[in-house]
């Protein structure tokens, strides 16, 4: 890419909100995955693992390659289901992050690109976890994940 092409694709991305897709992912014994971020924003906070929808990708194939990319796992996602959209809207940041559900069907959990560690969490481990991103708080609520300090009531995959 030439200098012209690059200052033309960062005036672009600037200027415009990113888009993201993160996936709520919950193993067989009930427990929540969460990513401890390696970037900024929310270096070293924990995190549901996801990441930017690429020019010409849908939400569904972002949301498995980067559930691929960021964990090691290879994901099912009801492409019928509703994605929650959380809008994060700063002097110096504006995205919208689509949030949904899927299972785990093949993989083995590591920690890549954008993330430190990658980790599944039980209801009372969540409630007591240190270092939890508050954007991620409302996305646990509407999942039926409650507040850390009340109870958490099982989502289904298909919202």
């Amino acid at each position: 890419m030439n200098s012209t092409t690059e200052i033309v694709a960062r005036k672009q991305t600037k200027d415009r909100p990113r888009i993201g897709v993160a996936v709520l992912i919950v193993d067989g014994d009930g427990r929540l995955l969460l990513g401890r971020r390696a970037k900024e924003p929310n270096y070293g906070k924990w995190v549901i693992p996801g990441g930017g929808i690429e020019h010409g990708e849908s939400w569904l194939e972002a949301a498995r390659r980067e559930i691929d990319e960021e964990t090691g796992l290879c994901v099912s996602i009801a492409a019928s289901q509703r994605p929650f959209i959380q809008e994060i809207l700063t002097p110096t940041e504006h995205r919208l992050i689509l949030f949904v559900t899927g299972s785990v069907i093949g993989g083995h959990l590591r920690a890549a690109t954008d993330l430190l560690e990658a980790q599944f969490f039980s209801a009372n481990e969540l409630r007591h976890l240190a270092d939890i991103s508050p954007v991620i708080e409302p996305v646990l609520a509407e999942f039926g994940w409650g507040s850390r300090a009340g109870e958490k009531q099982r989502f289904s995959e298909a919202r």
